[in-house]
């Protein structure tokens, strides 16, 4: 079967691009399997220590660093970015997250990055991506704005600038699992 691309809007400049059903099932599961050690998740309050809120996210995280998922994802990553025309300096990608969201877990409206995450910090995060990891679960739609809420098939890629404001919509039934990175670089100018 061959595998489709949707890009979720025409140039010059798309604010997302979706490519739906390109990382095989058995990978998907392979990186539920072996993710590990969830913690409640934490998120940045203005300051260098992260704080744990239940207000504007409630669901765990794991996180990685194994080369062959950095090497699973760049040629997606130079395809959505030559496709869009994003022009950003990029330099590395940070550890990356396995997300889990179970029934009533959410990650309210945020943005990933618009300047450095850190005092001092000599990167930003530039460009986000979400990797549904799995299908069987219900709500937990991604929603980037100004699009529509949209339900991703499991193997199904989502990169968007890291600055647009972006949610993930409440579990209503079932776990949803998602591989997210962000991939940084000198802060913008």
């Amino acid at each position: 079967m061959a595998k489709t691309t949707r890009w979720k809007e025409d140039k010059p400049y798309p604010s997302m691009i979706v490519l739906d059903d390109v990382i095989e099932s058995s990978v998907c599961d392979k990186l539920i399997s072996e993710a590990s050690d969830f913690q409640s998740a934490s998120v940045y309050k203005g300051n260098d220590n992260p704080k744990i809120t239940t207000d504007g996210r409630n669901n765990q995280t794991a996180w990685g660093t194994e080369t062959w998922v950095y090497r699973l994802i760049e040629p997606h990553l130079i395809h959505a970015i030559k496709h869009a025309g994003w022009d950003f300096q990029i330099s590395t990608a940070e550890p990356y997250q396995i997300a889990k969201s179970e029934v009533g877990q959410f990650h309210n409206w945020h943005q990933d990055g618009v300047g450095p995450m850190k005092t001092d910090e000599p990167l930003t995060r530039k460009l986000s991506m979400s990797l549904l990891l799995n299908d069987g679960y219900e709500g937990g739609e991604l929603e980037v704005f100004p699009h529509e809420p949209m339900k991703l098939s499991k193997g199904t890629i989502a990169f968007f600038p890291s600055f647009q404001t972006h949610q993930v919509k409440p579990i209503i039934k079932g776990t949803r699992y998602s591989l997210v990175m962000w991939y940084v670089g000198n802060p913008w100018q």
